[in-house]
């Protein structure tokens, strides 16, 4: 029933599966001297809300957060430089995420599945928006069912008030094409 973990000292590495499956930690403070994330360092510790990595983080490990249920938070400052895959698959509460400069795609991050509750993460300084699953799932169906999805703006792109005169000469120009 561990609930906080604090580094004192010059820790350089959080070794592979290290807390894995403390279910009850809630705060995580990890050292400036931070350097690298094992394998599964975290896995499971599902009621972890906030993670934030320094500058100094150069590998975070396969699967290092995995299945974190309860991560709504996730910081990855530049420079890291090695990120492995499914390193938050199955964090389901995430909100926002901060990833490193040099990045891999984003399907490395969270694995087999998109993270349901996502709403922005950044990357190199620029923010891209990306539905929940479950709205990509009933955009899915209702495209399938009613027809398709035309944009000019590219996918992800926040919605905002001068977009809708460019909406709508896409729609009165598909009107007029139609009738």
């Amino acid at each position: 029933s561990l609930t906080s973990v604090s580094f004192n000292g010059a820790v350089t590495s959080v070794s592979n599966n290290a807390f894995q499956g403390c279910s009850s930690l809630t705060t995580l403070t990890l050292p400036q001297t931070l350097t690298e994330v094992g394998v599964g360092a975290f896995k499971d510790c599902r009621s972890l809300p906030k993670i934030e990595l320094s500058s100094s983080v150069s590998s975070v490990g396969t699967e290092a957060f995995m299945n974190c249920s309860a991560l709504k938070i996730a910081k990855l400052n530049c420079p890291t430089v090695s990120v492995g895959t499914d390193v938050f698959y199955g964090c389901v509460a995430l909100e926002e995420m901060t990833a490193p400069c040099q990045t891999q795609t984003l399907a490395e991050y969270f694995g087999r599945e998109t993270v349901s509750g996502m709403a922005d993460v950044t990357i190199s300084g620029v923010t891209y928006y990306i539905p929940s699953v479950k709205t990509l799932s009933l955009i899915g169906d209702k495209v399938k069912e009613k027809g398709c999805l035309i944009s000019e703006y590219p996918p992800a792109t926040k919605p905002n008030f001068y977009h809708f005169p460019v909406r709508n000469r896409i729609i009165s120009g598909i009107s007029n094409g139609i009738l």
